[in-house]
C-alpha cells in the first residue's frame, strides 16, 4: 500500500466520521425505519409460510407449503460424524472458541451435510420429500463441549443437528411434480426449504404475536421520541450531573437486584418488582445508545430528559398492557 492510498483511506475516514457526528442527529428516526424496512421484507416469505394454513395432503397443489407430521426412512439410514448416531440426516459442525476482548468468537472448522430423501407421514397421508438442500439446523441441537487445558490450545464445540427415524417435524418448501408426475416437497431456487419442530414453530407465533402487541406502543415512542428531538419547543431547566450516570449505570444495577431478588419467586409484590425489573432493562436497553448519542453531539438537556421520560412512559405503558403475554412468551421458550 503506497503512502497515497495510506493518507487518502484517512482523509476519507475523517470524512466519513465527520459527516457521522454532522448527521448523527438524524440517526435517530432513520435507523428504526431502516431496521423496520429490513425485518419485512427478509422475512416477509418466512412469516408468510410459518402463518399459512397448514394444509392437508390430499389439498396439496404445486406452490409454497408447511406440512407437519413423522420423518419415515425410505432410502435408509446414516451414521453421524460425531455422536454415531443412526439418521435420516445430520447437520455436523466443530467450532473453535477464540477467546477476544469482549469474550469469545467462533470459528468453524469443519461443517458436514448429509440426509437421505425420506417420506413425511402426516394424520391425512404421506408424501416424498426430496431431502437434497434441506436445511436441518432448526432441529434439537446435541452439543459436546472440550475444554483445553493447554496454553494457546482453544476450546471446541461439537454440534450435531438430528432428523431421526419416527420424528416429529414441520417441512415447509414448495410442492413440485416429479419426474413420475407424484408431489412431493423440494427445493426450489431461493425458496425457504427446512425442517424445524412444532415448539419452535408456536414461538415464533408467539413472537409475531407479541410484537404485534407492542408495536403500537413502539410507534407513539417512536414519534415522541423525534418531537422532543426536533420539534419541541426549548426550555431552560437545570442540567442534572447525575442524570446520565443514573440512566446508563443505574437502571442496569436496579434491573439486577430485583432480577435476583424476585428469581423463583411467586406473589403479587414478587410481580410488582419483576415489571419494574422489567421496565429498568427495556428503558436502559432501548436509552443507553440515545444517551451516549445526545451527549456526543452536545443536545440540549432539557431535549435528552424529555426523550428519557418518553422512552420510560412508554416502555411502562406497553409492558403493562402486555406483561401476561411477555410472561407466557418467555415460560414456552
Amino acid at each position: 500500500m503506497t503512502r497515497l492510498q495510506i493518507n487518502l483511506g484517512c482523509l476519507g475516514l475523517f470524512v466519513l466520521v465527520s459527516l457521522g457526528f454532522l448527521f448523527a442527529k438524524f440517526l435517530v428516526p432513520i435507523v428504526p425505519l431502516v431496521i423496520a424496512i429490513l425485518l419485512v421484507f427478509t422475512k416477509s416469505q418466512f412469516k408468510a409460510t410459518i402463518f399459512s394454513k397448514q394444509k392437508k395432503v390430499f389439498e396439496l397443489t404445486e406452490g409454497p407449503a408447511r406440512l407437519a407430521g413423522k420423518a419415515i426412512i425410505s432410502e435408509g439410514e446414516l451414521i453421524s460424524p460425531f455422536f454415531k448416531a443412526k439418521c435420516i440426516g445430520y447437520h455436523y459442525m466443530e467450532e473453535e472458541y477464540i477467546p477476544n476482548d469482549d469474550g469469545y468468537s467462533t470459528n468453524i472448522l469443519v461443517e458436514q451435510f448429509a440426509c437421505k430423501n425420506f417420506r413425511l407421514e402426516t394424520d391425512y397421508g404421506s408424501i416424498a420429500v426430496n431431502a437434497t438442500e434441506l436445511i436441518l439446523k432448526e432441529l434439537a441441537k446435541r452439543v459436546k463441549n472440550e475444554h483445553s487445558l493447554k496454553r494457546n490450545v482453544n476450546d471446541l464445540a461439537y454440534i450435531e443437528s438430528l432428523l431421526k427415524n419416527k420424528d416429529e417435524v414441520v417441512i415447509v418448501g414448495t410442492v413440485i411434480k416429479n419426474e413420475k408426475g407424484q408431489l412431493e416437497i423440494a427445493k426450489v431456487g431461493k425458496a425457504l426449504f427446512f425442517a424445524t419442530t412444532k415448539e419452535k414453530v408456536q414461538e415464533v407465533k408467539m413472537g409475531f404475536q407479541l410484537l404485534s402487541r407492542l408495536l403500537p406502543w413502539l410507534v407513539m415512542m417512536y414519534f415522541s421520541v423525534n418531537y422532543f428531538l426536533f420539534f419541541a419547543p426549548s426550555l431552560n431547566i437545570p442540567t442534572y450531573e447525575v442524570f446520565p450516570y443514573v440512566a446508563i449505570f443505574g437502571l442496569p444495577i436496579i434491573f439486577v437486584v430485583l432480577a435476583f431478588a424476585t428469581k423463583d419467586k411467586e406473589g403479587f409484590i414478587c410481580k410488582v418488582l419483576q415489571f419494574i425489573a422489567g421496565v429498568c432493562f427495556f428503558t436502559s436497553l432501548l436509552n443507553f445508545p440515545l444517551i451516549i448519542l445526545f451527549y456526543t453531539i452536545e443536545l440540549e438537556f432539557y431535549r435528552i430528559f424529555c426523550i428519557f421520560l418518553s422512552i420510560v412512559i412508554f416502555t411502562t405503558l406497553a409492558l403493562a398492557f402486555n406483561f401476561n403475554h411477555l410472561t407466557e412468551y418467555n415460560s414456552n421458550k
